[in-house]
Order: structure tokens, then C-alpha cells, then sequence
């Protein structure tokens, strides 16, 4: 078989399972969604829900950014999911926020700041992620 169909084969089973190379460039699998909820005030988007593959399509097309990114060009919304996932070192923590925001925790608990900005759909609530560009 070649190395293009070995690749093919790899990106089927790691888009099946629920994996994401994300922006840090971390090898994430095995999301899981663990709470969801709104900081105080937020009370207008409780019904703010993703699922695990809903999460991994974000944390793929994320970027990092600084905290001054992320207050400059992303609505900071009190709406957040949380969850896991697996990834280097072990069990990493994970949220989003419905303004297209995103923490992700390292297991030795260094934090990274991350924002979509081709995610306006998926946060809108459709309950499928828009198609792979």
C-alpha cells in the first residue's frame, strides 16, 4: 500500500475517533464533554451546548492567541462547555465559550489561549459541524 493511502487510512480512523491535531500542535483524541454552563448573567444562553466531535472540529481550526487577541477580537460570552482529552502527557481540560473562545489545560497546567474564527456556524447551534475545508 502507498504512504497516500496509509495517510488516507490514518486521517479516516483519527476523523472517526474523534481526534484533532490542534493549533498547539498537539496529537488531541478522545474528547469529552464534562459540564456545560453560563457565569452569572448568562442566563440567555443556557441552552449554549457542542458535543466531543463538535469540540475536536474546533480545537483543529483554532489558532492561539494572547489574552489581548482574545479580548480584542473575539465577544467574550459567559456560555462554556467543558470537557477532556487525551493528548501529550496525558488527560488535558478543555472550554469553549460561545463567542469562539477556547482554553486548553496541559496536565502540567500550562494554559493556552485559543480563538476560532470560522466557527460562528458550529456556535450558532447547528448540530453538526460544517463540512471539512
Amino acid at each position: 500500500m502507498s504512504a497516500k493511502k496509509y495517510r488516507l487510512i490514518g486521517l479516516t480512523l483519527c476523523l472517526l475517533g474523534g481526534c484533532a491535531e490542534s493549533s498547539t500542535g498537539e496529537n488531541l483524541s478522545d474528547f469529552r464533554v464534562i459540564s456545560r454552563g453560563q457565569d452569572g448573567g448568562g442566563d440567555f444562553c443556557s441552552d449554549f451546548r457542542i458535543t466531543a466531535a463538535q469540540a475536536a472540529w474546533l480545537f483543529e481550526r483554532a489558532t492561539i492567541v494572547t489574552a489581548a487577541q482574545q479580548h480584542d477580537r473575539f465577544n467574550y460570552l459567559p456560555c462554556w462547555v467543558r470537557g477532556t482529552v487525551q493528548g501529550g502527557g496525558g488527560t488535558w481540560q478543555w472550554e469553549v465559550r460561545a463567542g469562539g473562545t477556547a482554553r486548553l489545560v496541559a496536565p502540567d497546567g500550562a494554559v493556552r489561549l485559543l480563538g476560532c474564527d470560522d466557527c460562528e456556524d458550529l456556535l450558532r447551534g447547528n448540530e453538526e459541524p460544517p463540512p471539512f475545508k
